[in-house]
């Protein structure tokens, strides 16, 4: 996901401002949009999308039609014109349906992300009363990673998920709860940069699950981002004010910037007299 879409933040804010069950779009109008209902909409739009292009279709072939009519016929050049301004029209909103299209989905993606992630990344009861059900980052497909021995950004996330999965029992909050911080801590490893005395920046680029707080009905807010970030958990193009904290991630590659040592023109010279 684009990160400096300048959607990003507008969205994010306002899926802060939801006090649903989970994660919501707040719509101008005051209402929550899900995921579902954030779909619906995308498809009204595609809707409206195809009935113009058809609309085009027609709006051409009269234009064609009309390029063919004898020059001697009163009405052909007012005919053209309207025909003209009605595909001038029909391309604004063409376009403006295009770009509503682009803004829902981006909505839409980081809505179900969030649902996602909370349903992936804590324990949750299961129907068959089995036992609580393991978080992703414990099964054996990808190895995890963490930037800080202290775990305290995710417990308040578990704590938030536990208490919408057990409501107000007690002994089951802190059931969820206590599984979902003990599985963390054993299995996403705390992650260590190279030690040494040349290296002068370390940033590593992979996947990201980043934390954005809680909504205003206390439901975690996280979404997964491929970007490059430092050991202070510093994303680049993302700035710090949006208030966030990186829970855990997969790295793809290291970037790092070593110091150069200081050389002498003899030392340089010596050494191409000996090459």
């Amino acid at each position: 996901m684009d990160i400096t879409d300048k959607n990003f933040k507008v969205i994010l804010g306002k899926m802060r401002e939801s006090e649903t069950s989970d994660v919501a779009y707040h719509c101008n109008n005051g209402s929550y949009c899900g995921q579902a209902s954030i779909s619906m909409q995308i498809d009204d739009y595609r809707k409206r999308l195809r009935d113009r292009n058809e609309n085009m279709g027609m709006l051409m072939a009269m234009n064609y039609l009309l390029a063919g009519a004898k020059d001697e016929c009163s009405s052909k050049k007012a005919l053209q014109n309207l025909v003209a301004n009605e595909l001038n029209t029909n391309r604004s909103f063409m376009k403006q349906y295009a770009a509503n299209m682009r803004t829902l989905k981006y909505r839409r993606w980081m809505v179900g992300s969030a649902n996602s992630l909370i349903s992936q990344m804590f324990a949750h009861k299961q129907e068959n009363g089995s036992g609580p059900k393991y978080p992703v980052f414990a099964t054996c497909r990808d190895a995890w990673y963490r930037l800080s021995d202290d775990v305290t950004v995710y417990s308040v996330l578990a704590a938030a998920s536990a208490r919408l999965d057990a409501g107000s029992n007690e002994a089951e909050y802190n059931e969820l709860l206590d599984f979902s911080v003990g599985t963390f801590r054993a299995n996403v490893a705390l992650f260590r940069k190279p030690e040494s005395d040349k290296l002068v920046d370390y940033r590593i680029h992979g996947r990201a699950i980043v934390s954005f707080g809680l909504t205003d009905g206390c439901v975690p807010i996280m979404l997964s981002l491929d970007c490059t970030f430092g050991m202070d958990g510093t994303i680049e193009g993302l700035d710090r004010k949006l208030g966030y904290d990186i829970v855990a991630f997969r790295p793809f590659e290291e970037k790092t910037v070593a110091r150069m040592p200081r050389r002498t023109r003899i030392e340089e010279i010596k050494k191409g007299a000996e090459q």
